[in-house]
C-alpha cells in the first residue's frame, strides 16, 4: 500500500554515483493549503554516505519547494535512528513534536531563506 501511495502522489528523487542509484528521497508536495511539504522517505546507500549526497538531495528539494512557494518541510524519524536525528538537525530541521517512538520535525522555509540559495 505505501509503494502503491508513494507512486501515485508523491515526488520522487533519486541521486546517482557514476551511473548507480546511491540515494532518493519521496516527498509529497501536494498541500496546496496549508502549503506543508511532508518527506516520506530519504534513503543514502551505505557505501555512498557522508559524501553530500543526502544534502544535495534535501537542497534539490529545498529549492524546489521554494518554487513552488511552500512554508515548511517536515518528516517523521525514530528516536532510536541517531544518525537520521544528527543529519536533519545539521540540514536546518527542529523537532515540532513527538510520540513514544518518533520526533516529528520540521524545516521552516520562510525563516530559513537566505540560507538555501543555489
Amino acid at each position: 500500500i505505501l509503494i502503491e501511495k508513494i507512486t501515485k502522489y508523491a515526488t520522487f528523487y533519486v541521486a546517482y554515483w557514476d551511473n548507480e542509484i546511491c540515494g532518493y528521497c519521496a516527498i509529497y508536495m501536494n498541500d496546496y493549503d496549508s502549503l506543508v511539504a511532508y518527506i516520506s522517505l530519504l534513503a543514502v546507500n551505505s557505501k555512498y554516505q557522508n559524501r553530500h549526497i543526502g544534502k544535495t538531495l534535501i537542497s534539490k528539494i529545498v529549492s524546489r519547494l521554494y518554487e513552488c512557494n511552500f512554508k515548511s518541510v517536515k518528516l517523521e524519524v525514530d528516536k532510536k535512528n541517531s544518525n537520521a536525528i544528527r543529519f536533519y538537525l545539521k540540514n536546518g530541521f527542529a523537532v515540532c513534536d513527538e510520540t513514544e517512538k518518533s520526533y516529528f520535525m520540521i524545516l521552516n522555509l520562510v525563516e530559513r531563506k537566505n540560507e538555501f540559495r543555489w
